[in-house]
């Protein structure tokens, strides 16, 4: 989406989050409520599509472009508008009264679902949501829970375990995407000004950590002033909370916190080399810099004894100072990336040009599926794709439902589905010239006890099955690691996908004995997937170098429920970045011979 530039009014009632909220809460009552399905699903997907755009909601709605959203139809676009309009919606209120108010604050907490946070809601009778979860608290610790129908010791401790994990969880920080996607508006408004060099995020942004505690921005300039009345002027600040000579902090129109520091064009490279950190990998270079009798700085380079300060205009020559090659940020933790670059052997990292293809996508093929369905089509999708120059994409729906269905009946839907597939890119094929080549797999649920939730019938008729953890993630180690080993040691398994299983800020992943789990991994030669959605990132960069270790085999997916979403592969990428990976320990930056059904 590129922004028009024309001014828009300031202070938006609603941020992209509180408005994503909004729609969760109304496809949860709906779901009490016994909607379709379909109808829950379209709230649900419409709330990740809003969380994930990179401009402000009220903007595109002043714009009168929220038809640029995928999964915001007619309905929800009368009800966004009325929401932008008037401060609420009245169908959503007669929806959400229908329900106890305080249930929706608990399904906040990591495992407490609709039906849960419904009933606790009743039983404890919490009414005011801002008591909620502090209301729950004392209940927990009172062993008021185990008491009350449908609910057992068991249960009680699980609930107080996710709370324990819901306070703990450090709410300043911000994830990545949603930082990313303010630092770029700002970053893109300052590279635009005719006094501005350059313009970069720092810090843990700019390492691409996956949460991120404040938003810092550099820009190389020579008059300070004159930017930050520049940023005075821009329509998507909404307040100034500080202005000195070389930094300003402002409040982007998203509500987050901007701190802008300027610096002149000949100090450039080692103010972002200090501000970009990590604090470890600043410390390591100094302590080596002292050696040499040298002090590091924001301003340069200053050798004991000499009074001037060597300054750099880029961090590949203030590096070069310390007979060192330039470190991606990526790698900047004091994990062993000053040693080798040191000796001038760091590794290539993968790029996201490198990337040839997606596996795991969703479409919108009709069925009773088990989990939440995507959006768009199968032409979409291929247009997307070739848009994005990918050789081959890979359709992977969830498995259907295990609830209601027999195992006939779930191989014809299947069938169906491969066919369906087949019908639609042929279609495809004769109104284009070029199409990329198609896998059709399928994601399918590991259940509690291992076993795959579709029959070996049905998974040998799919080229490829990505296997994922969607329910139960308390399970003991020993219980998970078991867990693991049987699914992936199905014959039809090749993709482990999102294998931590955890939603970041919200849901802990599962913790098997990982060691196990990747010798498995390697033996089975089935890919670790590195999940590229914003809210999983998943496997983390960490237990990438572990399995890294042990020789196992990565994909980096986008999990795209739309079409849009397969712009999520940078994600992945920064992801793999983090875990020292390289173009040729990714599968899908090669073309897809690596890729076969059977193991």
């Amino acid at each position: 989406m590129v922004l028009n530039k024309k001014k828009i009014k300031m202070s938006p009632s609603f941020t992209n989050q509180q408005v994503a909220t909004i729609l969760r809460n109304v496809a949860a009552a709906y779901e009490l409520e016994g909607e379709d399905r379909f109808r829950v699903n379209a709230y649900i997907n419409a709330a990740n599509s809003i969380e994930q755009i990179s401009i402000p909601l009220q903007l595109l709605w002043q714009e009168k472009r929220l038809d640029e959203i995928p999964g915001i139809g007619k309905n929800l676009h009368e009800h966004i508008d009325e929401l932008f309009s008037t401060g609420k919606v009245k169908h959503f209120d007669t929806v959400l009264k229908k329900q106890p108010t305080g249930m929706f604050e608990l399904m906040t907490i990591p495992g407490i679902g609709p039906k849960t946070a419904q009933k606790l809601a009743r039983f404890l009778h919490i009414k005011d949501s801002k008591e909620a979860i502090e209301h729950l608290a004392r209940a927990v610790e009172h062993n008021k829970i185990q008491g009350l129908e449908g609910f057992s010791s068991v249960s009680e401790a699980k609930i107080a375990r996710a709370l324990q994990s819901h306070q703990h969880r450090d709410k300043k920080r911000i994830p990545l995407y949603q930082a990313q996607q303010v630092a770029n508006d700002a970053i893109t408004f300052l590279k635009k000004r005719k006094n501005v060099k350059d313009a970069q995020a720092l810090g843990s942004l700019r390492r691409k950590s996956e949460t991120v505690g404040d938003i810092d921005i550099a820009v190389a300039t020579t008059t300070s002033e004159d930017v930050f009345e520049q940023l005075k002027q821009w329509s998507h600040i909404t307040s100034i909370v500080s202005t000195g000579p070389k930094m300003m902090t402002c409040i982007h129109m998203s509500g987050l916190q901007i701190d802008i520091k300027t610096q002149e064009p000949n100090k450039w490279g080692s103010m972002l080399q200090h501000y970009t950190g990590s604090k470890l990998h600043n410390i390591h270079l100094r302590t080596l810099a002292q050696k040499k009798t040298l002090s590091l700085s924001e301003y340069g380079i200053t050798k004991a004894g000499q009074s001037t300060t060597k300054t750099f205009e880029s961090e590949e020559k203030f590096y070069a100072a310390l007979g060192m090659q330039w470190i991606p940020p990526e790698l900047r933790e004091d994990t062993g990336e000053i040693e080798l670059a040191l000796q001038h052997n760091l590794p290539t990292l993968i790029e996201l040009r490198d990337i040839k293809g997606d596996f795991h996508i969703h479409t919108n093929f009709m069925y009773p599926s088990s989990h939440d369905q995507g959006s768009s089509s199968i032409e979409e999708l291929l247009e997307k794709a070739i848009a994005l120059d990918y050789s081959y994409v890979g359709f992977s729906d969830h498995n259907p439902k295990q609830s209601g269905l027999s195992s006939k009946e779930r191989l014809e839907i299947t069938t169906q589905r491969s066919m369906w597939i087949n019908k639609e890119v042929a279609q495809y094929k004769k109104k284009h010239t070029h199409c990329p080549k198609v896998f059709i797999g399928m994601e399918v649920d590991i259940l509690p006890d291992g076993e795959l939730a579709l029959e070996d019938e049905a998974l040998k008729t799919l080229d490829y099955v990505i296997a994922s953890v969607h329910s139960v993630f308390s399970q003991s180690q020993e219980q998970v690691t078991k867990r693991l080993l049987k699914a992936l040691n199905n014959p039809y398994v090749r993709i482990f996908g999102h294998p931590t299983g955890r939603l970041i800020g919200s849901r802990e992943g599962i913790s098997p004995n990982w060691q196990t789990v990747f010798k498995c991994c390697a033996q089975q030669n089935i890919f670790l997937e590195i999940n590229a959605s914003p809210n999983r990132l998943d496997l983390p960069d960490g237990l990438i170098k572990d399995a890294k270790a042990f020789g196992c085999h990565f994909l980096i997916d986008t999990d795209a429920h739309a079409k849009d979403s397969l712009d999520f592969m940078h994600n992945g990428v920064d992801v793999a970045r983090r875990g020292w990976l390289t173009k040729k320990e990714v599968a899908n930056t090669q073309l897809p011979v690596f890729f076969q059904k059977n193991k």
